[in-house]
């Protein structure tokens, strides 16, 4: 997996905006507030997640075993990417 860069977004935010949208699934790795001086801050991780068709789904629920015969488990895997974005928002109601 890639590294996260600890710098605020270090491509163009029309960039991120692209890689984003271009994976199908994604995991929320992290959401936070780096700095707690600073009003609305926030730190968004994201990380690129696919169909793992090298294993299988298991539950260690009975019930469940019929609904995921054959199913693969979305996760991320060693190559996914990893995208960090560091900055302020204003939420609007």
């Amino acid at each position: 997996m890639t590294g996260i860069s600890e710098d605020p977004l270090q491509i163009p935010e029309s960039e991120a905006i692209w890689q984003l949208n271009s994976v199908r699934y994604i995991d929320l790795r992290e959401i936070s507030e780096p700095d707690k001086r600073v009003f609305n801050a926030v730190r968004i991780v994201v990380e690129e997640a696919i169909v793992n068709e090298a294993t299988q789904a298991v539950s260690h629920l009975p019930g469940l075993a019929g609904v995921l015969a054959g199913a693969h488990p979305i996760e991320s895997v060693e190559g996914c990417k990893m995208l960090s974005y560091r900055g302020n928002t204003t939420w609007h109601t």
